[in-house]
């Protein structure tokens, strides 16, 4: 299973919205780690499978006025 998840967000920290953020939260950790957890399940059961967890390269290179986790 391969799991990627990410949206981004631009603008100053405090001119952007709440609730955009929010989402973006829940889509980049609260998605992947609720899809990790049903799929981890099955694959112990099988006792087979392996998770690939990966990423954009702006996951890991800042750049102004964009919202980073």
């Amino acid at each position: 299973m391969c799991l990627n998840a990410g949206v981004g967000l631009g603008g100053p920290f405090s001119e952007t919205d709440l609730g955009h953020e929010l989402q973006m939260i829940d889509l980049n950790i609260l998605g992947t780690v609720h899809l990790t957890k049903l799929v981890l399940r099955d694959m112990l059961r099988r006792n087979t499978g392996k998770l690939l967890f990966t990423s954009s390269i702006a996951a890991s290179h800042p750049t102004p006025f964009e919202v980073m986790w």
